[in-house]
């Protein structure tokens, strides 16, 4: 089965413009007189004007709050909701558009619902800002603005009404409700003083934080006393041990040594002492100097005693003190003293503690009691001047025209008509007289069966077109004239050109056509001549007549030809010209002899360089096929006139069953104005499936 290689398709653009020129003349009568009743059309309906004016709904800045126990504050003038997803805006948007106010509008013009019915007003708010729009549509501009202006004025009238008695019973319902704000204050200020007198706590960060510093502080001055302390108690224990004795005794000892006629006397004794000793070392015992030595030592010592007597009231004698023991028990005496001093201010220092930590105790319920008492204290002035500026506000509102709206763009006169959309109408016009002028187009194409360009048959039957062949007499080639004195000559040596490019391997070409009466046989015939007179052998095959009976040629081999060695058809064959020899009048069957067929043609291609074959016709019956089968390739041949759109589509679908290779084709009864499409390489090879 051949691949169909289509040539590039025309853009449907391209198509549609191709199908406009050739049925330019209906286009264009029936575009023209769709437009013009199209556009008379459109100036029959009566024009509709719309006037609108946008206005802005807001809080004025004036408004008063109304403070009532219990409730949320709400402003004089404020759009309030139902509800948290509902606008506040809709609410004025439906006041715009109530009836009472409408028919207040149409008072004042001196109208009558039937010269402004009333739905042809439109309110509607605009998305995501607090302004509202106010249309009206009449078959009069000037009436649809004074109604919108009517409208507007009438509700802003209102609105200043409903905000100036809103004001008025603002202002008396504060007047009553001061006086008992005044009392609830003070007496929550009252409430606050005698807390903070008995308690003593302000309540103040400061105070709260001092406390808390003062426990760190008298903490670490605890640790700090008790650590003396302790460091003071161990170096007392310490140095109790190094003391033998009594250490007051000591220490009165020493306190006696320090009396200076004691103390001449204890310097006197040393020196008796010493001399006493010196004696003793360079005399004997009762040597009279150390007697003497002796005696006076003893006199000295009595006399310390006497005067230590005196001086403590103590009857026995007190010994000296060494001086080391005596610093020792000094040292000892003034830790104890210091340790005293230590002890007692460990104990303030822990006192104090003990009632900063009991203080800090109470902080919390002291807070909160503050905390509690001072919130309402400050709600109660809160409330109080609130109620105080609204009732200065109220009384000025009350005498102050206040709106709550303003005319963001008033109403006009809008001369141009909303109803009918000329320019829509119109574009509607264009497009529906295009379509329609289009869809006849197609109508017209549809139903044609007329091929008028070759480029209509390519697209039908994708085949390179490799000649085009004129209507010329009998459609043949004058075997006596020159062919360049043939006005047919041209064709066919172009399409001899095309034969060239041939591989060597083709030699049997088949010459079929879809129908009888194509020019099938003066192209099989022209073609064999034009090669013939190149100096080529040709053999013209003629298998599409039928005569009765068949008796023209028999596929059978006599004993001479046997003997000669050359085949039963050579002596039924005509030589034309020089080269070009016809075999008439082939009609045996191919059903039955197709093993024939095969042998004729094998030996046929030995013997000439080209042996063409002219089929029956394709429509006719099946022997075009088997043909095309055992040559090396099909020309085919095409008479658009004659078979029509339809006759070249049926040729299209019965090719694309053929399993042989298609060379191109030659259209016939064309003018060739255009050069023929040089035929692609890609159909001189079959590829079978």
């Amino acid at each position: 089965m051949t691949n169909w290689s289509f040539s590039q398709r025309p853009s449907i653009p391209v198509r549609v413009l191709q199908a406009i020129n050739k049925e330019r003349v209906p286009f264009l009568i029936t575009l023209t007189l769709l437009l013009a009743v199209g556009t008379v059309l459109t100036q029959l309906p009566e024009r509709i004007y719309q006037s609108k004016s946008t206005l802005l709904i807001q809080a004025p800045a004036t408004s008063t709050r109304l403070i009532s126990p219990g409730t949320q504050p709400a402003v004089v003038g404020e759009l309030d909701a139902v509800g948290d997803r509902v606008n506040p805006v809709n609410n004025q948007v439906a006041l715009l558009k109530s009836r009472p106010v409408y028919d207040l509008a149409l008072e004042r013009l001196n109208l009558t619902t039937a010269d402004a019915p009333y739905g042809n007003l439109q309110v509607k708010g605009v998305e995501g800002t607090d302004l509202v729009e106010v249309s009206y549509q009449s078959h009069s501009s000037e009436r649809a603005a004074d109604v919108v202006q009517a409208v507007v004025e009438v509700y802003m009238e209102q609105n200043l009404s409903a905000n100036r008695a809103q004001g008025s019973q603002a202002r008396q319902f504060i007047e009553g409700e001061l006086g008992d704000l005044r009392n609830q204050l003070a007496q929550t200020r009252d409430r606050l003083e005698s807390f903070q007198t008995s308690s003593g706590f302000l309540g103040t960060t400061v105070e709260t934080d001092a406390i808390t510093e003062s426990l760190s502080e008298f903490a670490s001055q605890v640790a700090a006393a008790r650590a003396e302390l302790s460091a003071t108690e161990q170096r007392i224990a310490q140095m109790r041990t190094q003391l033998s004795g009594d250490p007051l005794a000591t220490l009165n000892a020493a306190g006696v040594s320090q009396d200076p006629a004691y103390q001449e006397l204890q310097s006197q004794l040393v020196e008796a002492q010493g001399q006493l000793a010196d004696y003793e070392n360079r005399f004997t015992e009762n040597d009279p100097y150390v007697t003497s030595a002796r005696e006076r030592r003893d006199r000295l010592q009595a006399l310390m005693n006497q005067r230590s007597e005196q001086l403590l009231g103590q009857q026995s004698p007190q010994q000296a003190v060494d001086p080391i023991r005596q610093r020792l028990v000094e040292q000892w005496f003034t830790l104890q003293a210091e340790r005293s001093a230590q002890a007692a201010r460990l104990a303030q220092l822990t006192q104090q503690y003990n009632q900063l930590q009991a203080r800090s105790r109470q902080l919390p319920e002291l807070i909160k009691q503050q905390s509690q008492l001072q919130l309402d204290a400050e709600l109660a002035e809160q409330e109080y001047r609130t109620f105080e500026q609204q009732y200065t506000a109220t009384r000025i509102a009350e005498q102050q025209e206040v709106s709550n709206v303003r005319v963001v763009e008033p109403a006009t006169v809008n001369d141009n008509p909303i109803a009918p959309n000329d320019k829509l109408l119109l574009a509607l016009v264009v497009v529906a007289s295009t379509a329609i002028a289009l869809a006849l187009v197609w109508l017209l194409r549809s139903r044609s069966n007329s091929l008028e360009e070759t480029r209509d048959l390519k697209q039908i039957l994708p085949l390179p077109i490799l000649a085009t062949v004129p209507q010329r007499g009998d459609g043949r080639l004058s075997l006596e004239e020159s062919l360049d004195r043939q006005p047919l000559s041209h064709s066919y040596q172009l399409l001899q050109a095309h034969m060239r490019m041939l591989p060597q391997q083709v030699r049997a070409i088949a010459i079929c056509s879809w129908a009888p009466q194509e020019g099938r046989s003066s192209v099989a015939h022209n073609l064999a001549l034009v090669e013939a007179k190149s100096g080529q052998r040709v053999l013209l095959i003629d298998a599409h007549h039928r005569i009765s009976p068949p008796t023209a040629l028999a596929f059978q081999r006599t004993e001479a030809a046997e003997t000669n060695g050359s085949p039963s058809w050579q002596s039924t064959v005509q030589k034309v010209i020089p080269g070009f020899e016809v075999l008439p009048q082939v009609t045996a069957s191919l059903t039955t002899n197709y093993r024939d067929w095969l042998v004729l043609l094998e030996q046929a291609r030995e013997r000439y360089d080209r042996v063409i074959l002219d089929c029956p016709p394709a429509c006719q019956n099946a022997d075009a096929a088997l043909l095309a089968s055992l040559s090396d390739g099909v020309l085919w041949v095409v008479h658009p006139d004659l078979l029509g759109r339809q006759g070249v589509e049926a040729a299209a679908e019965t090719l694309q069953t053929w399993s042989t290779r298609l060379l191109g084709q030659v259209v016939v009864g064309v003018e060739d104005t255009l050069p023929p499409a040089v035929p692609d390489r890609r159909y001189l090879v079959s590829s079978e499936v």
